[in-house]
């Protein structure tokens, strides 16, 4: 049963953590910079509990010590998922609201660090408990039954469990838990009563009540906001909440659409001045998050509009309310798909008079490969001969911030690097249409708007004269031309306007930390340079070796992870599933490090390691920049990257043994070292402002400054 036990206290973390990692995305809106945040916390966590169980061991024997280590850790995972749901909330956080984020980093600590302390504290105690009971050392044992069953449980979490209900997940954890704890014990007593708990989370996980209690759990995020629906997806989680007869409509807690629309205006605007663009406009195509603009849309002569959605949870709650929203998904012309915007471009064979991205800021990496110039290069080709794209980005009337102009010049380059003409209207929300044919003169526009003049609400021929305003225009453009940055263009591998848009939407909590975190952006090509002198100065290759085999492994894992969101493919599932293989490929490369060392002498296998890294980094980006984001070839990454990092440190930890402990010990420091730098300064800022491209090659030339340095001592062995 020891094996059992074993494994299930490593599927149980997979689920635990990822279960954390989807809540705490949600919470803070589904920004991609909390992935580090999370990452960075829990390996701090762990690494400080396994230091203080290693301490703890030493001075208590007792194997109960265990068992109530246990329990505590599943008292520890309940109060923590409260507590993460309880965020906003303590926050005061409005609804839709944004949350500061030197507070994100902080609220995140308090939410992970009491369970990955546990699972790192009782980690040593299960290979003291393996060494009584087997009479041989178990620490390989543990970890690898132990890392065995988190593969299996991040595989289980990306096939059925992302969707789940929260309380569901929970309930399965505590099941399994208890179920373990009860092959440690001899009283039957204590055996009954689990299994009395064990039935109780069985029964009630079958029926109506876990479904009330996860909705009662979830209102403590929307408080004092009554939560009417909800759906769990691969894409984040939606909500329908309800306050003073007021109905929002948000997704990872950012607002959506609310009923009655408190953003009429720029409703207005989007919903009407792209299509007065058009002339007899038939064909139109909603990309995303659009669902307020189709009455306006249906209110022309339209024979047909195509509303194209991803997440079909989102769908599914939208049709659910149809009578609370008053929107119009029963009309005959509209059309909607549950597709990727992408693959439904290239399968469609339909050619548009309009295509409106309905998409909010590209806050995250998903939101801005609606932005990017090979997206821009998909829709044109479905628009019809002087067909007309429009899309929106964040505005200001008063007076231009830098970054806002950054963001609107970053996507402007992208559009006018596909399109012939492009147009921005400005206002609190800037309009950026764009088509190959010739832009239409205001006199025409206001000639359409008197076709549907009665079914506006403030649109008139005077609101347009001063929308479309030619002075604010050119005030506009010159602001963009104050922009000094020449490389903005936004790309699928290189999101510039993501970072941006973040930047100018925390800069409403801390202007001065947004102005520094730009400017480390800008200057952070002198890490470039850091790097190569820490490599041609540093007097410990072993040290550098061991940081530098961390920090690369945990950077590719980090950029698979935002290649995939790029490609606007659910976060949930493939977190899961580069989880799994990432441990598997650490697995693979123990099981398999005599069948591919054998007769190879220690330089000789540490050159074969960072020659196949190099080779790794090298086809992967070959294969980007030829060809698309794939999730087969960012899973082989995953994998090699483990692989590749647990090759390394096998032989690093083997060479140690000629220096003694001390030599080990300060291995395993700089590895942990590298970890924490690449979740913090990668996963959290530079890979998404480098872009996944660069952010590679980074990590190729530091691959390749340590491949050059085991080639040269080669010659003369170790």
């Amino acid at each position: 049963m020891l094996f059992t036990l074993l494994f299930i206290s490593g599927f149980c973390a997979a689920l635990i953590h990822l279960l954390f990692f989807r809540e705490l995305l949600t919470a803070f809106q589904s920004l991609d910079i909390i992935a580090g945040f999370f990452a960075f916390h829990v390996i701090l966590s762990f690494a400080a509990g396994a230091r203080a169980g290693v301490a703890f061991i030493r001075s208590k024997k007792d194997e109960n010590v265990l068992f109530f280590s246990i329990c505590s850790l599943i008292i520890l995972f309940v109060a923590s998922l409260i507590f993460i749901y309880e965020i906003r909330n303590i926050l005061n956080a409005a609804l839709g609201g944004a949350v500061s984020l030197k507070l994100s980093f902080s609220f995140i600590f308090a939410a992970v660090f009491p369970v990955s302390f546990a699972y790192g504290f009782i980690f040593p105690m299960l290979a003291q408990f393996w060494q009584r009971v087997k009479k041989s050392s178990g620490l390989k044992f543990v970890f690898l039954f132990s890392a065995a069953g988190f593969v299996v449980g991040g595989l289980a979490y990306s096939l059925f469990l992302y969707e789940a209900l929260s309380l569901r997940i929970a309930a399965l954890i505590i099941i399994l838990t208890v179920v373990s704890l009860g092959s440690l014990l001899k009283s039957e007593k204590k055996k009954v009563f689990l299994a009395a708990i064990v039935l109780s989370l069985l029964f009630l996980s079958d029926t109506d009540f876990i479904v009330r209690a996860d909705k009662k759990l979830l209102e403590e995020s929307f408080k004092p906001a009554v939560v009417k629906d909800y759906s769990n997806s691969a894409y984040g989680r939606t909500a329908l909440a309800a306050q003073n007869n007021e109905y929002f409509l948000l997704s990872d807690n950012a607002l959506l659409l609310s009923y009655p629309d408190n953003d009429v205006l720029n409703s207005e605007d989007f919903g009407h001045i792209p299509i007065l663009h058009v002339k007899n406009p038939k064909n139109i195509l909603v990309i995303g998050l659009g669902a307020k603009y189709l009455p306006m849309l249906l209110s022309y002569n339209v024979a047909k509009i195509d509303y194209v959605e991803p997440d079909a949870a989102l769908m599914a709650v939208m049709k659910n309310n149809i009578k609370r929203f008053g929107y119009v998904f029963n009309d005959k012309r509209l059309r909607i798909h549950n597709l990727d915007a992408r693959a439904f471009l290239k399968k469609s064979t339909e050619r548009y008079d309009l295509i409106l991205s309905g998409m909010p800021s590209p806050l995250n990496l998903r939101l801005n490969s609606f932005y990017t110039k090979e997206f821009f290069a998909e829709v044109k080709k479905r628009l019809a001969e002087n067909g007309f794209f429009a899309l929106k980005l964040p505005g200001r009337m008063a007076f231009s911030s830098f970054i806002m102009a950054e963001i609107n010049l970053s996507v402007s380059e992208a559009l006018q690097s596909v399109f012939n003409n492009v147009k921005i209207i400005p206002g609190t929300q800037n309009i950026l249409i764009a088509s190959d044919g010739a832009m239409p003169y205001r006199m025409h526009i206001k000639k359409r708007l008197a076709d549907v003049q009665e079914t506006t609400l403030v649109m008139s021929r005077y609101y347009l004269d001063d929308k479309m305003d030619t002075e604010k225009t050119r005030w506009l453009v010159k602001e963009l031309k104050k922009v000094k940055n020449d490389d903005l263009l936004n790309a699928d591998l290189n999101g510039r306007a993501m970072m941006r848009s973040f930047l100018h939407w925390q800069s409403g909590f801390s202007p001065y930390l947004s102005l520094f975190i730009d400017k480390t952006i800008r200057y952070s090509y002198l890490l470039i340079i850091a790097a190569a002198g820490f490599f041609f100065f540093s007097k410990s290759l072993y040290k550098t070796t061991s940081f530098t085999a961390s920090l690369s492994a945990f950077w590719l894992l980090f950029a698979a992870l935002f290649g995939a969101r790029a490609s606007n493919i659910g976060i949930f599932k493939w977190a899961a599933v580069f989880a799994a293989l990432f441990v598997f490929g650490i697995i693979s490369a123990y099981l398999c490090r005599k069948i591919v060392n054998a007769n190879l002498s220690l330089n000789k296998r540490m050159f074969n390691c960072e020659l196949f890294s190099i080779l790794l980094i090298a086809f992967c980006c070959a294969f980007f920049k030829v060809f698309s984001i794939s999730p087969t070839v960012l899973s082989f990454l995953v994998f090699g990257a483990g692989f590749a990092a647990a090759m390394e440190f096998l032989c690093l930890y083997e060479i140690a043994v000629f220096f003694g402990r001390a030599k080990s010990a300060a291995i395993s420091l700089y590895a942990f070292a590298g970890a924490q730098t690449a979740c913090l300064l990668g996963g959290s800022f530079l890979i998404l402002a480098w872009g996944i491209e660069y952010s590679l090659f980074f990590i190729f030339f530091m691959k390749f400054l340590i491949f050059c340095r085991w080639t040269d001592i080669g010659r003369s062995g170790l």
